[in-house]
Formats: C-alpha cells, structure tokens, sequence
C-alpha cells in the first residue's frame, strides 16, 4: 500500500509540472463555457427553449462523456506501453512491488487527473439549477453512472495496457470497447428502425435487432445519465448499474495483475526489446529489395509517427465504414433520402469533410512531433552519420510521416465523386449542360492567372503551416506550439493572398498576372526562410566525429 501510495503520489507530482495538463484543462474549459453563454443569451433575447439549465446539463453530459472514453483510450490506456516501448519496463520491476501494487499506482493518478479536469465543469453544473429545467437530485442521479464509466474506462485501458505492446494498439482496442459497450447498442437500435421504417425485406431480422438493443441499451452509461438527468425512467435501478459495473471493473484490474504477472515478470529478460518473426521477416525482405537509405528512414518514420501499415489499414475500415453510419442516420430521420437524392449528398459531404479534418489535424499534430522526437530522444545525429543530406533527410521524414494521410485523401476523393454523383445524375436534368453552365460562370468570374494564383498559394499556405510548427516545435514545447502555429503562419500567407485579391479587383489581365505572381513569390520567399531557419536549428548539434 506504501508503494502503491508513493507512485501515485510521484505520477501526480509529475502530471503538475507539465504545462501540457494546464493548457488542456483551459482549453476543454471552453466549450462548456460557450454553452453557457449561448443559453444566457438566448434566455435574455426570449428565444430560449424554456429549460436553458437542462439543455447546459446535457452538454456538459455529453462533453463529460467524450472526455471520459477519450482519456480512457489515449491516456490511462498507454501508461505501461509507454514504459514498454521506452524500455523503461525494468526499472518498475527493480521496485520489487507486486503486480497490483503497479496497476492501482499510475492507473489511480490518471483517473484522479481526468476527475480533476472534469472537476473543471462543477460551477457550471451548479449554474444549471437555478435556470431552469433540472434539479440537483437529476444531476447527482447522472453523475453516479459517469463516475463508474470513469472507474470502467480506466480499468479498460489498464487492461489493455498490459494485453498489447505498442500504445497504438491499446488506444485502439480500448476505443472499440467503449464504443461497442456504450454507444452500438443505441447505434443498432436507431439503424434497424430506420431500416424498418424504410420498408426493408428482412424485416424480421431487424425486429429482433430492435428488441435486443431495448434489452442491452439500458445498460449503458450514457443512456442512463441522460435518462436521470430529464427525470425519467432508464429501466435499470441506480444500485444494480453501479454493482454491474464496479465488478467489471474489479474483474478487469484482477485479469490485468494475473496478466502482468505472468506474461511480463515470468518471461526471460532476452525477449526484450526482441523484434517478431513478421517484422524481422519484413525487414529482410525490405533490405534484400535494395531499397535506398531515404527510403529506409521514410518506412521508419511511417512505422514510428503513422503507426505502420497495420494502423493505416484501420483507417481505411474507419473511412469506409462512415458511408454506413452516415446512412443509418440519415433513414433514420428520412426514409425517402434515396428518391430525393438526400442520401448521396449526405454521405458526400460526410466523407469529404470527415477527410479534410482528419488532414489537417494530422498534419498539424505529426509536424510537432517529426524533428522534436528525434532532438529529444538524442537520435538525430545518429540519422545525420547516414549518407544524406540534410534537405533529403528532412524530406524523407516527412514524406513517412505523411503516408498516413492517404486514408483522409482518398475519403475526400471519394466523397466529391458521391456529390458528383448525386448532383449530376440523380437530380433531375442534363448533367453535361449543367457541368458546361458551371464551367461558363467560374470562367466569367475568375481569370486564369488569377485560378492558379489561388491554386498555389493553397499549396504553399499548407506548406508554410507545415514548416511553422515543426520550426516552433524544435524551439518551445511541441504541443503548445501546435496552438501559436495556427495564428503563427499567418504572416507567412497573408501578404501573398492580399496580393492576389488586389489583382482580382482589377480587370487587366497583366495585372492580375504580376499580383499573382508577386503573391505566389512572397509565399515562396516566406517558405524558403523558414527551412533555411529549420536548417540552422537541426545542424547545432553536429554529429560526432
């Protein structure tokens, strides 16, 4: 219980030094902040809904709940991956503490954080009563089952942490388990009576689908808390949710100390660090192909930042099953969306939009971390003894780091080809009179020096937000640099893009050909000093002789 104690106290201690923790606590404070002041504001101009403290307790519900199975999946799920992965996994067995004394220590430190940032949202929930719609009765009555999807999700990541051997992996299989124990039973429930009401063939088996997610839905956490909270009937009493789920949770944390104690502490100390049969088999394939050295560090960047062939087949089942989900939403509410080619619009704009963020937020989060890793950890000057050059190596980084993007780009190329689609040869009319009548207006508006001013400054904009962040992320800390880079690259497109507009306002055509120009090489200019600053950042550290 000593131990137990000090490494938790030792993993609090460290969590509050990091200014990571505070900057996430400001910004997850946001949200439920807008809320509020969206409710204020529509009570004072007499347009509210009537119950502006029920419709805040629901967000804060909900916004609870997402922070909840986010934390569980990519932070109390990594805690022992990460010491596996940095080899660091012996210097917990030196302590001579037992299995359960390790899983109750930093488990019970990231679970008391996430209450501390959830404990953020208390003033608002307060703040809920006397507006009207709740009481403080409904809102302890939903807080008692997010309290045990805390305890559940933490256990959930716990187990998992030992179960499998990369972050990527635990993050992943305790994301589908919250998923598939929480929200597919609602998920099944709402698709199969959309397909009932749509007048589908195999109406028997989507009866049966239906009864068995009244069955299994009551059971979940956020259908209990939102049934609470509006004071009606969940079906389940709040004393058997709590007993159900606490024993899943002890259940979880006793299969996890067995695991621990018998795959990690009873294995011989040469299995570590060990490479499996598929990697090094793959790895003497990949070198007797006589790829290039570039070549190599792309494939170990693509390993190491994009999570490796394996994770990018997963993004690739995540994108194609969004179509489905998107479906099942939209019959849900509208049986008729294929006659009036709602559907195809719907799963469109769904695709194209789910791939852009997922671009740009990877982009912005694996430009922080592509050089900052390789500084931090001391291993790049052993990549600069390889025969590359420095702008070679650096693109042979990013260029692996990148690989993971093609799942979002091949979502964004799919779902314009669904727009097209439903645009062109659904809707009633000539679809080749219509194209023709599109082409004709943007030609009308858009001169072509202007068009493809516009086009590559788009590339460069990409380009000099991309070279933003990874220049502040080798000189502040990477994860606070990711919010200044967005307001930070500003001044590197903004001149190009006022240069461009003014060329648009004219109608001369060599005008409008100098503004772009000037606007493509301002952009340009701004790119090339930021790699040269880049450069200058990555060669102090000069490789060893």
């Amino acid at each position: 219980m000593q131990r137990s104690f000090a490494l938790l106290a030792q993993s609090l201690r460290m969590s509050e030094r990091r200014i990571g923790i505070h900057l996430v606590r400001a910004i997850l404070l946001l949200p439920p902040l807008a809320a509020l002041f969206i409710v204020l504001l529509e009570s004072r101009l007499g347009r509210g809904w009537g119950q502006g403290g029920l419709v805040l307790a629901e967000f804060l519900l909900v916004a609870a709940a997402v922070q909840i199975g986010l934390a569980g999946s990519f932070f109390m799920a990594t805690w022992l991956t990460d010491e596996k992965e940095q080899g660091t996994l012996g210097l917990l067995l030196m302590t001579a503490a037992s299995p359960a004394t390790l899983l109750a220590g930093a488990p019970l430190a990231r679970a008391i954080q996430t209450a501390w940032l959830l404990a953020l949202t208390a003033p608002l929930w307060l703040m809920a009563i006397p507006l009207g719609g709740v009481s403080a009765e409904r809102i302890l009555g939903a807080l008692v089952p997010l309290a045990c999807l805390l305890a559940f999700a933490s256990q959930v990541g716990t187990f998992f942490s030992v179960v499998c051997s990369t972050s990527v992996r635990s993050s992943l299989a305790t994301l589908a388990t919250l998923l598939l124990t929480q929200l597919f039973p609602a998920g099944l429930g709402t698709f199969s009576a959309g397909m009932l009401a749509s007048g589908t063939q195999h109406s028997a088996f989507f009866q049966r689908c239906v009864a068995v997610s009244e069955v299994v839905q009551p059971w979940t956490i956020p259908f209990q808390a939102e049934q609470r909270l509006r004071g009606l009937a969940p079906g389940v009493s709040l004393l058997a949710i709590t007993t159900s789920y606490l024993a899943a949770s002890a259940l979880l944390f006793g299969a996890a100390c067995w695991l621990f104690e018998r795959r990690l502490t009873h294995e011989p100390a040469s299995r570590a660090g060990r490479l499996s049969r598929a990697s090094v088999r793959g790895w003497n394939l990949f070198s007797t192909r006589g790829r290039v050295v570039g070549e190599a560090i792309a494939w170990k960047d693509f390993q190491q930042f994009s999570g490796g062939p394996r994770l990018l087949r997963i993004r690739f089942a995540i994108f194609g099953a969004l179509p489905f989900v998107t479906l099942a939403i939209l019959l849900a509410k509208n049986p008729q969306a294929f006659q009036t080619g709602e559907a195809w619009r719907f799963v469109g704009s769904a695709m194209c939009i789910a791939g852009w963020y997922s671009i740009v937020l990877e982009t912005l989060i694996q430009s922080v971390r592509v050089f900052q890793c390789e500084v931090r950890d001391g291993t790049w000057d052993t990549l600069r003894l390889v025969p590359q050059t420095l702008g070679e190596l650096c693109r042979r980084k990013l260029a692996g780091a990148s690989r993971g993007l093609a799942a979002g780009a091949l979502s964004i190329a799919v779902g314009a080809l669904v727009l097209l689609y439903g645009e062109l040869f659904v809707l009633p009319g000539d679809p080749w009179a219509e194209l023709q009548r599109e082409f004709t207006r943007l030609r009308a508006r858009t001169s072509a020096p202007e068009l493809v001013g516009y086009g590559l400054m788009v590339v460069l904009g990409a380009a000099n937000l991309l070279l933003t962040s990874c220049l502040l992320s080798l000189r502040i800390n990477p994860w606070l640099s990711l919010v200044i880079a967005q307001y930070a690259f500003l001044p590197t497109v903004l001149p190009g893009w006022g240069s461009v507009a003014l060329g648009s306002l004219t109608r001369s055509l060599p005008l409008q050909t100098l503004a772009a120009t000037a606007g493509v090489l301002i952009t340009a200019l701004f790119a090339r000093l930021l790699l040269r600053d880049i450069s200058a950042r990555l060669s102090e550290s000069q490789p060893p002789k």
